[in-house]
């Protein structure tokens, strides 16, 4: 034998609020009145509100009226209240219905907060149950089946969002870490190129010092080959000069060694002994200075 009574009910749209979209939706996505009841368990001590469409009986609300929550009464015929997961409102259709759940729900709300709980209305226990309240009994265990059932759809679904969240940030963590190799590897790739530059500019830079070192030394034995020519070329004209002064010495002392016979022979036609100058500025070698 069941342990709840029914000591509320009325007839409202059962709506939730929908923090992404900011606004009020229908609890469990389908439009229609409810016919919502608060049980209170005799034994527990506890209450529990629950609704179920008028249209299919699916249960659209299964929320626990525990001690501190707020029951705010928006409206004369919009109560609304929160528990640790969303938000619900009621759309009641009569507001003498609205009127008769607030009172219960908030005198249940004040018995939870004082910690004295009365007992519901008894039902003499000789009388068995009627069929109707049997029936209400098995909806009330369908209907928590149905609550459990859409619970644990929406712990699947939660832990499917998660996953894939995670996997997500997997995959962006392993785009970022490849995108931060490709620049790693571009970056390698400009400081190897840009150091066989420098590695080329300074061996182009080594080789013009080398060859502009090789074309002064050049120059230098050009200038010493040329010094040696010319001086060699001065010694060669003194040398000349030297071999016709002591021809003509020597002609002198014949002259005046010879009897005096007559006027004195001509002098002897003097080849020059400087070498033509062709040779000289071609560096060939002049013959030696010969008189006759």
């Amino acid at each position: 034998m069941s342990q709840e009574f029914s000591i509320a009910h009325a007839k409202a749209s059962v709506m939730v609020y929908d923090e992404k979209m900011k606004k009020w939706v229908p609890s469990g996505g389908m439009n229609g009145f409810a016919k919502v009841h608060i049980y209170q368990h005799a034994t527990n001590s506890t209450f529990r509100i629950v609704g179920r469409l008028l249209q299919d009986h699916s249960v659209v609300i299964n929320t626990a009226l525990v001690k501190g929550l707020r029951y705010n009464v928006a409206t004369p015929t919009f109560h609304q209240w929160r528990d640790q997961r969303q938000v619900y409102g009621l759309n009641f259709a009569v507001k003498q219905e609205a009127d008769e759940f607030g009172k219960a729900a908030l005198g249940a709300l004040e018995q939870l907060a004082s910690g004295q709980v009365a007992p519901p209305p008894q039902v003499s226990g000789n009388i068995h149950r009627s069929q109707q309240e049997r029936d209400e009994v098995a909806q009330r265990q369908k209907d928590t089946e149905e609550q459990r059932q859409r619970e644990v759809e929406m712990l699947r679904q939660r832990r499917e969002e998660i996953r894939q969240r995670e996997e997500e940030q997997k995959r962006m963590e392993i785009e970022a870490e490849l995108k931060r190799q490709e620049e790693l590897r571009k970056q390698r790739e400009a400081e190897e190129k840009a150091r066989q530059e420098r590695v080329e500019k300074e061996r182009i830079e080594r080789e013009l010092q080398v060859e502009r070192e090789r074309t002064l030394e050049q120059e230098r034995e050009l200038e010493k080959l040329q010094r040696e020519m010319e001086e060699q070329e001065a010694d060669l004209r003194r040398e000349s000069e030297l071999l016709h002064q002591s021809a003509m010495a020597e002609q002198v002392r014949q002259v005046e060694r010879r009897p005096n016979r007559g006027p004195p022979p001509a002098a002897p036609e003097r080849k020059s002994s400087v070498p033509p100058e062709d040779n000289v500025q071609n560096g060939a070698s002049p013959p030696p200075s010969v008189t006759i």
